[in-house]
């Protein structure tokens, strides 16, 4: 991560996931959880104070979480049954919506601090 400081943010993942850090294989996601935060910003990176460098640490652990709750959403768990039977049993939906209105919350605060365009904005050209 460049400009969001890592251990806060894998700590706030962390925490609100209830996920031991010893299990958790991060792989590239608080690097892709940072890249979408700063790419929502309406102000460089190097230009943000220390308040707003802690509201953009949250915001990436938000998408963090939102992107983990996806891929355990998407990933298929076989599960067999008594006779025998495979199936592929999915996470329920109510993970990715909290996981989702975290997020949005996260993107409320960085809209309320004047640093970013709320999550749903869209241009409409006339």
């Amino acid at each position: 991560m460049q400009y969001l400081d890592y251990d806060r943010v894998k700590s706030r993942f962390l925490s609100v996931t209830g996920m031991p850090a010893e299990e958790f294989s991060e792989g590239s996601i608080f690097d892709n959880a940072e890249q979408f935060v700063l790419s929502h910003l309406n102000k460089a990176p190097d230009e943000l104070t220390e308040g707003e460098l802690r509201l953009c640490e949250y915001a990436a652990a938000a998408v963090a979480v939102y992107d983990h709750s996806m891929i355990l959403w998407l990933t298929e768990r076989p599960v067999m049954s008594e006779t025998g039977k495979v199936t592929a049993q999915r996470e329920k939906g109510d993970v990715l919506k909290a996981a989702s209105e975290l997020r949005r919350e996260a993107f409320g605060q960085l809209t309320a601090a004047g640093i970013a365009a709320p999550l749903e904005f869209a241009f409409i050209g006339v």
